[in-house]
């Protein structure tokens, strides 16, 4: 048997051979039961494709109701597991500690923002604008354990060099030397 999906996109289309593909495993299984063939598993279970079948037409409604513009409830967009787990209060899951990194041997060679996530992991920036173009000024802002550390300058990437020198120098006691003292 070959199953064929047609829609406006490659999705869409998935969906419709999908449901073509259940439609046929739905009504072939209902025949053989009609014709006293009755399809059971080794421990005498129903080998139907209602769980299948009820997935597709609960999906297939979702969209539509998106599509008219309605807001599908978070709690009914659960998947199985989470909705067959016990009803309780969500805890904040626990951060793993990692042992602590040692420094390199010399970290100022390193870019700053290069040496922080080597030595925290990923973190999540955060950028704030202020002022207007051409005089824009930019704020980096992260949270490390607790303190909200910050750095300035005139683009978010500047911003977040200095706010990852911001949080070397005073989580690692690693200062970078300004590069103007540098060429001097």
């Amino acid at each position: 048997q070959k199953f064929e999906g047609v829609g406006p996109t490659k999705n869409i289309a998935k969906n419709i051979c999908s449901e073509n593909v259940l439609q046929y495993i739905s009504f072939k299984a209902c025949e053989k039961d009609s014709s006293g063939d009755m399809n059971r598993g080794s421990q005498g279970e129903e080998h139907k494709p209602w769980t299948a079948l009820a997935s597709v037409a609960l999906f297939k409604m979702f969209n539509d109701w998106q599509a008219q513009g309605a807001v599908i409830p978070p709690d009914l967009m659960k998947t199985a597991a989470q909705s067959v787990a016990p009803m309780e209060e969500e805890k904040p899951k626990a951060v793993k500690t990692k042992p602590e990194k040692k420094l390199p041997e010399d970290p100022t060679s390193r870019h700053p923002v290069q040496l922080l996530h080597e030595m925290l992991g990923p973190m999540q920036f955060e950028f704030t604008q202020d002022g207007l173009p051409p005089n824009v000024l930019y704020t980096c802002t992260v949270t490390v354990n607790d303190v909200v550390y910050s750095g300035a300058a005139k683009n978010k990437k500047e911003a977040k060099k200095e706010c990852a020198k911001d949080i070397m120098l005073k989580v690692y006691n690693v200062s970078y030397v300004k590069e103007e003292a540098m060429t001097s």
